[in-house]
């Protein structure tokens, strides 16, 4: 199966769903490359943002277990990767 490269952002209502979240990025680290954290409190929600690496059924996977934790709102998107050597002409 084709490697992506995804992104993957939550936005969380439910401050008791942060620690389910946090323990769902924990058991997926090996395939989280970045991963901003935003206490928007004015607004009353948390907002983060997950950048990641694997093949779609794992991404969308991923996606829609973050979804189905309680006040979790999750978009993604994914692009194919051709390989895994960085590229130095960006």
């Amino acid at each position: 199966m084709e490697d992506r490269l995804a992104v993957i952002s939550c936005i969380i209502s439910n401050p008791e769903s942060v620690a389910m979240v946090n323990e769902k990025l924990h058991l997926q680290s090996s395939m989280i490359i970045a991963r901003l954290g935003v206490p928007c409190r004015e607004y009353g929600v948390s907002v983060i943002s997950i950048v990641m690496h694997g093949t779609q059924n794992q991404i969308s996977s991923f996606a829609g277990d973050l979804g189905k934790v309680d006040g979790v709102k999750v978009k993604s998107i994914q692009v194919p990767v051709a390989d895994h050597q960085p590229r130095t002409d960006l």
